[in-house]
């Protein structure tokens, strides 16, 4: 019997139309749900796990947009694959929101 490993998907391998980025800039932001934006401020994803995947899981985690903006640094962070970088980016996000 011959075993086949699974290797997930990675994004560079998604049709170019689906891929989140391309998909905002070529139909604009009103067309991409909640994960898909995420994905784009995330930018990477992780071993076995796309950026839409990380996005999907940080809302289910932290129970929305709004979950994500006001969990502290640690919880954020203690998630792999969400670093500094993105959790700045998220704060970054947040604070134009407000203004």
């Amino acid at each position: 019997m011959i075993w086949q490993v699974y290797r997930p998907m990675t994004m560079t391998l998604w049709p170019v139309m689906e891929r989140p980025r391309e998909k905002l800039l070529s139909s604009g932001a009103g067309q991409l749900s909640d994960a898909e934006l995420l994905a784009v401020i995330i930018q990477n994803g992780r071993p076995g796990m796309t950026a839409v995947d990380m996005a999907r899981n940080l809302l289910t985690r932290h129970g929305g947009l709004n979950g994500i903006l006001t969990a502290p640094r640690a919880d954020l962070c203690r998630q792999p694959g969400i670093g500094k970088g993105t959790f700045a980016r998220f704060k970054a996000m947040q604070e134009l929101t407000q203004r």
